[in-house]
């Protein structure tokens, strides 16, 4: 008995001998104590890098949109009223942008000074100065008026003639664009009367409808013969107009679908100095701006 007491005690310090000495794991949180091999720990592998790419949209603005700049002059014989909409104060004259691109819309002049006592169109264009700046055009809606602000170039600046005075008497403009007709519009042939205080001269599709190249008071100027206009159709328009001596200015151009070409007789009132009424009256409205394209290259 005694013997297998012995045994047993012998026993158990051996068990005792073989059994693992306690693991401490550590974690962020707290150390805790494990009674098992710790399991072999693995690299932790990097994500890998993601490359985003962000692509912005940007609506092409309308010429215009954002005023005048030394490059660029916006509708400067309309006055502060005229924008880029085609919005006249001065008249009643209502557009609304068809299917025709915004960002297309307009004419594009160049400026010719000349020198006073010059009263022709082509004396300007042949030997005038011809100022870099782009002139912009919505459409020609310009009533009778006194023009002494100039062509503005933003920050309160105008341009200057030669003699370095505010260039506001003996210019030129020549624009040009393209004549369409908007899509809602109906194809035929259409007469066109413009309304000028100095000389005007106008051509569409190569051909002059309108030549009055002298120096006038604002004068009805009737087209010498129809066009023939379809809807989207481009036909090139050039338009060339000339002012004298300060400081009253006048240039508009104005429209009628005419439905029986072959029995079309001009009005009365063709070369005379009568009020714009009667155009009016006769079924003429005033080319809107959503009539002309920008030439190619703008």
């Amino acid at each position: 008995m005694k013997t297998n007491l012995i045994l047993l005690f012998l026993l158990s310090i051996v068990a005792l001998s073989c059994t693992p000495e306690p693991t401490l794991v550590l974690s962020k949180s707290k150390a805790s104590i494990s009674t098992s091999e710790s399991a072999p720990v693995t690299p932790a592998t990097a994500s890998p890098s993601t490359s985003v790419t962000t692509t912005v949209t940007t609506t092409p603005k309308a010429l215009c949109e954002n005023g005048s700049t030394d490059e660029l002059i916006c509708n400067p014989l309309s006055g502060s009223s005229m924008t880029t909409s085609g919005t006249n104060t001065s008249t009643t004259t209502t557009t609304t942008t068809t299917t025709t691109n915004k960002t297309r819309l307009g004419l594009i002049a160049q400026l010719y000074e000349g020198q006073p006592q010059w009263v022709n169109i082509d004396k300007y264009i042949l030997e005038g100065s011809k100022h870099k700046e782009n002139i912009f055009f919505s459409n020609f809606d310009i009533p009778a008026r006194s023009f002494s602000e100039g062509f503005g170039i933003g920050n309160n600046e105008f341009l200057k003639n030669q003699n370095g005075d505010k260039l506001v008497e003996w210019f030129a403009i020549l624009a040009k664009g393209n004549l369409v007709l908007p899509e809602k519009e109906i194809g035929g042939f259409y007469h066109v009367v413009s309304i000028s205080d100095d000389g005007i001269r106008v051509i569409i599709d190569g051909q002059t409808i309108i030549n009055k190249p002298g120096q006038q008071a604002p004068t009805i100027d009737c087209a010498t013969k129809l066009i023939e206009l379809n809807p989207l159709i481009e036909k090139s328009f050039e338009l060339t107009y000339f002012q004298g001596p300060r400081e009253q200015i006048a240039l508009s151009t104005y429209i009628k679908k005419i439905d029986n070409p072959a029995a079309f007789v001009k009005g009365t009132y063709c070369g005379t100095t009568k009020a714009a009424s009667l155009l009016l009256d006769d079924g003429y409205k005033i080319i809107s701006p959503t009539w002309f394209t920008l030439p190619a290259g703008f």
